[in-house]
């Protein structure tokens, strides 16, 4: 749904006319807004869609995701969850969302790769330009220091692996005795608590099912597999491989980054035990 800038701006001063006494507006927010509004105002001359706001999206998709200041990290947050749908009190990642994110950041990357003075031919040029955006997309998921939206993707990727694995070795037992014996009694007792449901698997379940319903979409958007490789070969004649920047450039990002998924991981496990205990 588009935003309109002038309706917020009349929007928050009718706030700010009843609510003066404990709401104030900052000077420099309402001059961001009455800029926001002409320079809307110009746009909307041309174009009778146009929305300032979603032009700014890509430069506010790169702040929330490059951005590791407190403020950024609970808008960050804010935006990447919502209420579960299937168990109550709890959040899940919305799947959506980080999409829309994440398309946006690539349009900011490739906003402003082609900027770049470029050399060689169109397709020598193309090519280097999509792997400047691939670049730039590694060393942000897999940075050496850390970010928030790391911290999300991690975290997340050891709850689904914990979930994921645990079903699997009881649904596994259950194959085997048929059902009647009752997978959980085949563990160990030092095991049945490693081993134990965790509150919030449906919510993880939930998330996989929403991830996976999304690779799917995407798959057919491109044609499916043979779509994919022929946009892959297009690519000025180079190779994925060669197209990826070199394990001197992402290896110790890929290693923190790991660190930081076994850390993860372990914390989630330790936490299950010790709280049945």
């Amino acid at each position: 749904k588009g935003i309109n800038v002038a309706d917020v701006a009349a929007e928050v001063q009718y706030i700010q006319s009843k609510y003066g006494n404990i709401f104030q507006i900052p000077p420099y927010f309402a001059y961001i807004l009455r800029s926001f509004s002409v320079l809307e105002g110009i746009g909307l001359q041309n174009d009778p869609k146009y929305a300032i706001v979603q032009e700014c999206y890509p430069y506010i998709a790169r702040r929330l995701f490059s951005d590791n200041t407190p403020r950024v990290r609970e808008a960050l947050k804010a935006i990447m969850y919502e209420p579960s749908t299937s168990v109550e009190g709890q959040m899940k990642l919305n799947v959506r969302r980080f999409q829309k994110l994440a398309k946006a950041f690539r349009t900011y990357n490739e906003q402003s790769v082609s900027l770049l003075p470029k050399q060689g031919g169109s397709s020598e040029a193309d090519s280097e330009t999509q792997a400047l955006i691939l670049k730039e997309g590694l060393e942000l998921v897999f940075s050496v220091e850390g970010n928030y939206l790391q911290e999300i993707l991690v975290r997340e990727a050891a709850r689904t692996l914990d979930t994921v694995s645990r079903q699997a070795v009881v649904q596994g037992l259950d194959l085997v005795t048929g059902g009647n014996a009752g997978a959980q009694l085949a563990f160990p007792a030092a095991m049945r608590s490693v081993m134990g449901k965790s509150e919030d698997d449906e919510v993880v379940m939930e998330t996989l099912a929403e991830v996976l319903s999304a690779v799917q979409e995407a798959n057919v958007d491109v044609g499916g597999p043979q779509g994919l490789a022929s946009g892959l070969s297009s690519l000025g004649g180079k190779s994925v491989q060669e197209m990826l920047p070199g394990l001197d450039e992402v290896g110790p990002g890929l290693l923190a980054t790991a660190l930081r998924f076994n850390a993860a991981l372990f914390e989630r496990v330790s936490g299950r035990v010790l709280g049945e205990k």
